[in-house]
């Protein structure tokens, strides 16, 4: 029955079954006392129960179907329906006082990407921006996105709301595909397959790329770009199963990408203890650079081959 009035309406509070019990024995005419004697429950608990003080446990509804004849799954579903209520409201007041994160991030273009879905009302798109990063309060962002990581770039410095929305869909993309565990070795054996791709056109290479490095526990992800993101790709670990590389959807075009493709891959295999880098250090650009070049230039030609120490449009590109 509570199902079915649910489908109907979805009021703030349902009744608490407290209510329903005292309706009942009013109707029969029976004494609390005398229901009290009947079920074996003190008259306390039952008071409780009925002033929605007290939970009507599975136990209270067996005696109560026994007593007063109505299915213990009625009581059950009363039960569940108003506590579940209860939380609700709670959670709609908490989540009005915190309506003000939404005008830090870009919501109509998250929206126009379907990212996330367009909310009636300012809750319903909070609620609606929580689920996308996969967070149940908005002070639990700081704690995931507001790692010293990611603020020593610039870019998510000014922007660190933009920023976290972009990479937190390289993330969502990546969840979606089939790959196996993250394995170094089968990653470096496998660059041969992914340098023949490099003579291909975007339509031909971006799928293939995805699914050879996905073999190796790699996801590569292109992500539609968000106002006031400058980063162009991103490479990091997400989970200790995968690692990601993440680029700006129209870099599948841009003519350094095979380049700045390995300069990321040599971020995950060169050697090291450092847990970050980014494109500005000088150090680690030039080695993922020189890493790069011995992966793209036949070993004749690397004479010949002047390669800049500074990565040579897109200086925003991070790995982490």
């Amino acid at each position: 029955m509570s199902n079915t009035i649910k489908n109907q309406y979805n009021p703030e509070v349902y009744s608490a079954p407290g209510e329903t019990v005292e309706e009942t024995i009013e109707y029969l005419g029976m004494p609390l006392a005398e229901l009290s004697e009947r079920t074996d429950i003190s008259e306390k608990t039952l008071n409780d129960i009925i002033n929605g003080e007290g939970l009507l446990t599975p136990e209270v509804a067996l005696k109560l179907e026994l007593a007063l004849d109505v299915p213990a799954d009625f009581w059950l579903n009363m039960e569940r329906n108003y506590r579940e209520s209860l939380a609700r409201l709670a959670e709609k007041q908490r989540l009005e006082s915190q309506v003000e994160w939404l005008k830090f991030f870009p919501i109509q273009a998250m929206t126009e990407l379907n990212w996330v879905r367009r909310g009636k009302n300012q809750v319903e798109q909070l609620k609606e921006l929580l689920c996308f990063f996969g967070i149940a309060a908005t002070a639990t962002w700081q704690k995931l996105w507001g790692k010293t990581a990611y603020f020593q770039s610039p870019t998510f410095q000014r922007h660190p709301q933009a920023v976290s929305a972009w990479l937190r869909q390289g993330e969502r993309l990546a969840q979606k595909m089939v790959y196996e565990p993250y394995n170094v070795s089968l990653f470096q054996t496998i660059l041969p397959q992914i340098r023949a791709l490099t003579t291909q056109s975007p339509n031909i290479f971006v799928p293939k790329i995805q699914r050879v490095c996905a073999q190796a526990g790699v996801a590569v992800v292109f992500v539609p770009e968000l106002p006031q993101v400058e980063i162009t790709t991103i490479t990091r670990r997400t989970t200790e199963r995968q690692a990601l590389i993440q680029f700006s959807e129209r870099y599948q075009n841009d003519g350094n990408f095979w380049l700045t493709f390995f300069q990321q891959v040599g971020h995950l295999l060169l050697p090291g203890n450092k847990q970050i880098f980014l494109e500005d250090a000088l150090e680690d650009n030039q080695i993922a650079q020189e890493f790069a070049a011995k992966q793209l230039i036949p070993e004749a030609e690397r004479g010949q081959f002047a390669l800049t120490s500074h990565t040579p449009t897109h200086p925003q590109s991070l790995s982490i």
